[in-house]
């Protein structure tokens, strides 16, 4: 199963376990993939809020996994994981300006409003992760994009908040990989 979606299934499978899980409560997830002697694992901190964004791409697994790589870098998004022989590419959470691809954060994140009414994106500290795997499916791929975002109040010792993806940064990554025509 890929990595993106396992994690993601694990995060749906705790909520609902658990019935809904508050706002911006984390749980630590591990998957693991490969055999007994040659198996790899990835930790995530899942929300109730994450969710993959699946693309399905008119290319092979290789020419994704190429095109991905290439999108990254297209797009100014910092390679911090690579992952070739599970085809995972992403950054590790950083520190994300309020500014991305050009456009405000807020196209891309939603982190709600504060006591003031004020979007939290644009006054918190935004700390951005991007996550994309591509999965090989008959002779085409699925590119699977997680996006994480959480704020913190960089004024009061409030606890961080979780943010929602609009979808929007997904959608650039794999408009990327796909092929122009």
């Amino acid at each position: 199963m890929p990595v993106l979606a396992a994690a993601a299934l694990l995060a749906l499978s705790a909520c609902a376990s658990s019935g809904l899980a508050p706002s911006g409560s984390t749980r630590q997830v591990t998957v693991r993939s490969g055999d007994m002697k040659n198996s790899t694992a990835w930790t995530f901190a899942v929300t109730p809020e994450d969710r993959v964004v699946p693309t399905v791409v008119p290319l092979s697994a290789d020419s994704a996994w190429t095109a991905a790589q290439r999108a990254y870098v297209s797009l100014g998004l910092a390679v911090t994981r690579l992952d070739a022989a599970h085809r995972v590419i992403g950054s590790r959470p950083a520190l994300a300006g309020h500014r991305l691809l050009g456009e405000p954060l807020s196209a891309f994140v939603d982190c709600g409003v504060n006591a003031a009414r004020a979007p939290i994106v644009t006054v918190y500290t935004v700390t951005l992760a991007v996550t994309t795997q591509v999965v090989p499916v008959g002779g085409t791929s699925r590119v699977e994009t997680l996006v994480q975002a959480r704020a913190q109040d960089p004024v009061h010792n409030n606890p961080a908040v979780t943010c929602s993806s609009s979808g929007r940064l997904e959608a650039r990554i794999a408009a990327q990989v796909a092929p122009r025509g």
